[in-house]
C-alpha cells in the first residue's frame, strides 16, 4: 500500500468518479483505475462499488478513507517539519513562484530585510498550473498570492498585506475596450469568463449577479495562459484580480461597477522556522508602518506600498 495510491483513492472518494479524480490529479481515468485496482489487490479487499453513475465506498473503503486522511495529514506534517528544520540550518526561506505568483511585494520586502539581517537566503520553488505542492517533497514555506479560496490555500496560514480589486481584462479589439468603467448593463451582450466554481462566496456572488444581469457566463476550469489565449481569440471578457494585470499585455484592464476584492498577502506554512519567523515579523512591522491607502493600487509591487521604501 503506497501513499500515492492512498492519495488517488481519497480523490476518487471525494469526487465520486475516476474521470473527475483524474482531472483533479492531472492523470488519465485509466491511470486512476489502475492505481485503485493495485491498492485493492495489495490489501485484499474491495474499496469501491463501481456503478454507471460513479463509485460508492464499501465499508472497508469508508474505514480506509478516514484512516487514509489521517495518514496523509501526518505524512505532510512530517515533511513540513523536516523541511523547516533543514532550511533553518541554512538560514533559508523557500519561496513558491509561478505564473500567477509574481512575488513583487516579496522582493520589495526582502531587499530591505537582508539590508538589516545578513546571512539569509531564499530558494525558489516553481509552481506549475496544477499546484501540486507536495511533489518530490518541495513544499514552499512562503507564497505571495491573492486569497481566493484555491484548495492549496487551506494548508497555509495567511498574512494580510492589502486588498486587490477584481477587475475585467478586455481584449483590445473588443467593443468595450475604450471604456473607463464597465457596468453589468454594458457587458450584457457579451461573454464574461468568471472564476472556477466554489472558490469563495464572493466570487460565487459576483458570478450570480452577472448572470442575473443577463450576461453570458463561461466558467473557467483554471486560470492559465491557454485560457487567456482563448479569451483573446473569442473576444471574451475575463474577470481577474488586478494583481494579474502585468500578465495580460494584449488586454485592457478596466475596473467595474462592482466592489469585489481579494485579500492579498503572504501564505506561509506551519511550522514556522526561525528565518521565516524573522522575515514575517519584519513584514508585519513594515506593513503596520505604511499609512498610504492601498485599495486603489494598480500592481502589488508598484502601487500598494508606495512610500514603504
Amino acid at each position: 500500500m503506497h501513499l500515492n495510491q492512498i492519495l488517488t483513492f481519497l480523490k476518487v472518494a471525494e469526487c465520486g468518479s475516476f474521470a473527475k479524480a483524474g482531472e483533479m490529479l492531472f492523470i488519465s481515468s485509466s491511470a486512476v483505475s489502475q492505481q485503485i485496482s493495485n491498492l485493492e489487490e495489495s490489501i485484499g479487499a474491495q474499496l469501491l462499488l463501481r456503478t454507471t453513475h460513479g463509485v460508492a465506498l464499501t465499508a472497508i473503503g469508508e474505514y480506509l478513507k478516514e484512516e487514509g486522511e489521517t495518514l496523509v495529514r501526518k505524512d505532510r506534517e512530517i515533511q513540513a517539519h523536516i523541511q523547516a528544520m533543514r532550511f533553518e540550518e541554512e538560514n533559508c526561506i523557500t519561496l513558491g513562484t509561478g505564473m500567477l505568483q509574481n512575488c513583487s511585494l516579496f522582493y520589495s520586502f526582502w531587499g530591505r530585510f537582508v539590508a538589516e539581517h545578513e546571512g539569509y537566503q531564499i530558494r525558489t520553488i516553481p509552481l506549475g498550473d496544477d499546484f501540486r505542492l507536495h511533489r518530490e517533497g518541495q513544499m514552499p514555506s512562503l507564497i505571495e498570492s491573492i486569497q481566493d479560496g484555491e484548495p492549496w490555500q487551506s494548508e497555509y496560514s495567511f498574512l494580510y498585506l492589502c486588498d486587490d480589486r477584481i477587475v475585467c481584462a478586455v481584449p483590445r479589439a473588443h467593443p468595450l475596450a475604450d471604456r473607463e468603467v464597465l457596468t453589468f448593463e454594458s457587458m450584457r451582450p457579451y461573454t464574461l469568463v468568471t472564476a472556477p466554481e466554489n472558490l469563495s462566496p464572493d466570487l460565487e456572488k459576483l458570478t450570480a449577479e452577472a448572470a442575473a444581469a443577463g450576461i453570458t457566463i463561461h466558467r473557467a476550469g483554471r486560470f492559465n495562459f491557454p485560457l487567456f489565449t482563448e479569451c483573446s481569440l473569442n473576444n471574451w471578457l475575463v474577470q481577474i484580480p488586478e494583481a494579474w494585470a502585468y500578465l495580460l499585455t494584449d488586454f485592457r484592464i478596466i475596473p467595474c461597477e462592482w466592489d469585489y476584492r481579494h485579500a492579498y498577502g503572504f501564505f506561509y506554512r506551519e511550522p514556522v522556522n526561525r528565518p521565516l519567523q524573522l522575515f514575517l515579523d519584519f513584514v508585519r512591522q513594515e506593513r503596520d508602518s505604511v499609512q498610504t491607502a492601498v485599495s486603489t493600487k494598480t500592481d502589488p509591487g508598484a502601487g500598494a506600498w508606495a512610500g514603504a521604501g
